[in-house]
């Protein structure tokens, strides 16, 4: 086995971990109870998570305010993070971004959400005591936590 195949299974495990606790935070029911009670809707399987989600518009500069809708998030789903651009910077220093500003954002009880956002002039580095400013480039978007990403979105000038 070489070395890359040695680097890369570590990263893998972590991906599906990662993907399975960002479906029990948007999808999932309330803590506490099991996933069989989770309220399926027609459109809405139990462990579904997140679809069909739109921002508008899909670009913008800092300050800006989106709109953001979409279908299948938990009902009573963990602000945690709110909701955040995320994007990983390895100059001047390393630096994962988590860019979080104001925000609403309500879910029916049929699971269909809808609020806004205003993107963030600056963000926090995840494990790192520093910050960074939110520069022009591809960012993902992120609702609860930090490995629930649901789309993209390009911060212009």
């Amino acid at each position: 086995m070489g070395i890359m195949a040695i680097v890369g299974l570590p990263f893998r495990a972590t991906a599906t971990v990662a993907a399975a606790l960002c479906t029990l935070a948007l999808s999932g029911p309330a803590v506490g109870r099991p996933l069989t009670d989770t309220t399926a809707t027609a459109a809405c399987s139990p462990g579904s998570g997140p679809v069909r989600v739109r921002i508008v518009p899909g670009h913008g500069p800092v300050g800006m305010r989106v709109r953001i809708t979409g279908r299948c998030f938990a009902r009573h789903w963990d602000s945690g993070y709110g909701i955040f651009l995320l994007r990983e910077f390895t100059k001047p220093r390393e630096c994962e971004i988590i860019a979080g500003g104001a925000f609403r954002f309500r879910v029916d009880r049929d699971h269909s959400a809808r609020g806004w956002f205003k993107v963030a002039s600056d963000g926090a580095c995840f494990q790192h005591g520093y910050r960074r400013r939110v520069t022009p480039g591809l960012y993902e978007l992120g609702v609860g936590c930090h490995a629930c990403l649901v789309a993209h979105f390009r911060v212009t000038r």
